[in-house]
């Protein structure tokens, strides 16, 4: 069972990180507002 939720748990922790490193990259749809990011994911960032 260990396994199990182990696995789960570095595929959870590999989307995220994907995720916010896509959206560190990518600007906002929208002209009037855009969320800040946090520090460690604009780290993230291509220069």
């Amino acid at each position: 069972m260990r396994k199990g939720t182990d696995k789960i748990s570095k595929t959870v922790i590999r989307v995220a990180y994907l995720t916010s490193k896509q959206s560190a990259n990518s600007v906002c749809g929208f002209f009037f507002y855009q969320p800040q990011l946090p520090e460690k994911v604009k780290k993230l960032r291509k220069n």
